[in-house]
């Protein structure tokens, strides 16, 4: 596997690309699996020792295709290291510079005194005239 940072324009097809391997391998883990529990005659036995192998084998690529197709997919800023009520991670994304998702404090609630929300409004207008100022002109 190449170790170079992935373009977003090669992104959706190195993740089907991974997707596809992850069922394939998935796939033959499985038939690995019951060829494995097979019960071989003494004469074949070498061939139920050759499977339990290729089972070992299989299980750490479809590990690490996993995990790499988990990593392509995730954003850069990680997980949210919350809780949820009956004790599981989270796992949503994180906002960038937090460690909690939006829906766990990550995000802001707005200004809450009179100052804040007035400092707010003001930049709203000053946004608001900003885009329509290059329309006006480009009109005229």
């Amino acid at each position: 596997m190449d170790t170079e940072p992935v373009s977003l324009a090669a992104k959706p097809r190195q993740l089907r690309t991974l997707a596809g391997r992850i069922g394939a391998l998935s796939s033959a883990l499985n038939h690995a699996r019951a060829m494995a529990e097979h019960p071989w005659p003494r004469e074949l036995a070498a061939f139920g020792m050759a499977e339990a192998r290729r089972v070992v084998n299989l299980e750490a690529r479809l590990t690490a295709a996993r995990a790499e197709h988990q990593a392509l997919r995730l954003p850069p800023g990680g997980r949210c290291a919350a809780r949820c009520r009956d004790g599981h991670p989270c796992g949503a994304p994180r906002v960038k510079g937090r460690a909690r998702c939006k829906l766990h404090g990550g995000r802001s609630t707005g200004p809450r005194t009179a100052e804040g929300k007035a400092r707010a409004l003001g930049a709203l207008r000053r946004s608001v005239e900003a885009r329509r100022a290059p329309s006006v002109e480009a009109s005229t």
